[in-house]
């Protein structure tokens, strides 16, 4: 069970607290502890919660009605700790399976883990046992299998392994690794095993019926086979070889092969010359942003060191497909993530192409999940290579998209944002622009029409938090409203009303880290 849930249980309950402290109520939430109606519920906690002093008891149920955790919480104004609950030091919180059986006991001190921490299997026999020292592991950690026999036990010195051998078989010396196992996944069969000994390491490798690969001894930067497995959610195990390419000086040439998590050859390519040659090869698959769960990777195929096929996949999945000449990509979509001038950021962008052009509708996205659900960020309409029609451009700054039409390559209709400036197009002309401009920390905008300008506007309020009235030209010149003087050396508005001056506005600003204040005498 994963901690970071066992505090977001109970602070989902207290949020609710003080909503319903008048009337007993269920409050019902989904999987992820999100709030929800009963009949998508898998949780539900009573409230108003039990006080004790300045203590309340936080319970939660299954929908089933059994329960799910309690656990004893400070009941102030303060009590969240980096979004954690703040627990009752010393006190035993408990989780529980549904069938009622012990899931987690542990404690807290000021809001980390300390003390006995023990987690069960839902049979009810014991899985671990740690203790931990103000969010730490120290001391002595066992393990047990289902049947409650004990796996392996050793000691953790300040949160990490120090002697023993840890449940993920690895062995450790005074805070020193000195051997790594990997077992295939529900056998005993190992797949890896290395053994470490100053700046040295050897390793051996296996397949799953039990041949051995290679043997490597020596430094660890070394040639020779290189091996990677597909994980497994159980800490110490693989579920099968995932890529193995044989690497080595003498050898003119040498074959790749990937495997799919069954263990049959999924692409095989020759390398030759120092690179690919003939074949298929794939692609290491790639998270680009921390927390994304699905995976974007590619397929290249070659023949004669020339690359003629390019696909690319989200979990495993084809979402684009193009050919190549000449290493150059001709017909098809290819998906790349690169800078985006228009908005200074990198993008995913799936590209179609037609003869080398590119041809269709260029789409972009934030991230891989978003390739996945269809979640375009904006698009571009393409002839040949050159936009032609409708466009949708996000911009983060507005937070919303601007969309314009293209003819033969040029803005036609519409709005494009660009740096620090809007402009609105129709027929091919500018016919308004909005530039965004900066005095001294503080921004402003102008706009003009035709060439002219009309208007200047501020995103910055006076001293007293009041919205400051635009200034509106006429014939170029000041006409009503306020206008910013560039030239002073403070921030000055001078009043305008039907083109005479009736007065001024200074602001307060700040500058190289002193207040200066500006007073209106």
């Amino acid at each position: 069970m994963k901690l970071k849930y066992l505090h977001y249980f109970a602070f989902i309950t207290l949020f609710f607290v003080q909503g319903y402290a008048q009337e007993k109520n269920k409050i019902y939430f989904d999987s992820e502890w999100k709030k929800t109606t009963k009949d998508k519920a898998k949780y539900y906690r009573i409230l108003p919660l039990e006080t004790k002093g300045d203590k309340v008891l936080i319970k939660g149920y299954y929908i089933s009605g059994k329960p799910q955790m309690k656990g004893l919480a400070y009941n102030d104004d303060k009590v969240y700790n980096d979004g954690l609950l703040n627990y009752v030091d010393g006190e035993d919180i408990s989780w529980y399976f549904e069938n009622g059986n012990l899931q987690v006991s542990c404690s807290f001190f000021h809001g980390d883990l300390h003390g006995h921490y023990t987690e069960y299997y839902e049979n009810g026999k014991v899985r671990e046992e740690l203790y931990y020292l103000n969010g730490n592991k120290q001391g002595k950690a066992s393990y047990f299998n289902k049947d409650g026999k004990l796996l392996t036990s050793f000691v953790y010195q300040n949160d990490e392994p120090y002697d023993g051998i840890t449940n993920c078989f690895s062995v450790y010396e005074k805070g020193k690794l000195k051997e790594e196992k990997l077992f295939y996944e529900n056998t005993n069969q190992l797949a890896y095993e290395a053994y470490y000994k100053e700046n040295t390491i050897a390793e051996r490798f296996y397949y799953k019926n039990g041949d051995r690969i290679n043997q490597v001894g020596g430094y660890k930067k070394q040639k020779g086979n290189t091996i990677t497995f597909y994980p497994s959610e159980k800490c110490g195990y693989v579920i099968g070889i995932k890529h193995l390419k044989a690497i080595r000086k003498d050898m003119p040439e040498w074959n790749e092969f990937f495997y799919d998590p069954d263990g049959k050859i999924r692409f095989k390519g020759k390398n030759k010359h120092g690179g690919p040659f003939e074949g298929t090869f794939y692609k290491k698959n790639v998270n680009f942003l921390s927390g994304e769960t699905d995976v974007l990777s590619f397929s290249e195929n070659y023949k004669q060191q020339r690359l003629i096929n390019e696909k690319a996949y989200i979990n495993d999945s084809l979402i684009a497909n193009c050919s190549y000449v000449d290493n150059k990509p001709l017909d098809g979509k290819v998906v790349y993530y690169g800078r985006v001038d228009f908005d200074n950021r990198y993008l995913f962008i799936i590209t179609p192409l037609k003869n080398g052009y590119v041809h269709g509708k260029q789409s972009l996205f934030e991230k891989v999940d978003d390739i996945r659900r269809n979640r375009i960020l904006s698009y571009f309409h393409y002839q040949n290579g050159k936009k032609e029609g409708k466009s949708s451009v996000y911009d983060r700054y507005y937070e919303e998209n601007f969309d314009v039409i293209y003819k033969n390559d040029k803005p036609y209709k519409g709005i494009i944002v660009d740096s620090n400036s809007i402009y609105t197009y129709d027929k091919g002309k500018v016919i308004k622009e909005k530039r965004g401009l900066q005095y001294k920390n503080h921004y402003y905008f102008e706009i003009y029409q035709n060439n002219i300008k009309t208007t200047i506007g501020y995103d910055f309020d006076d001293d007293n938090g009041d919205k400051i009235e635009s200034g509106t030209f006429k014939n170029n010149k000041p006409f009503n409203g306020y206008f910013l003087d560039t030239k002073s050396k403070k921030i000055t508005l001078d009043y305008y009303k039907n083109g005479i001056k009736k007065g001024e506005l200074l602001i307060k600003y700040i500058e190289n880290e002193e207040e200066i204040m500006i007073d209106d005498n």
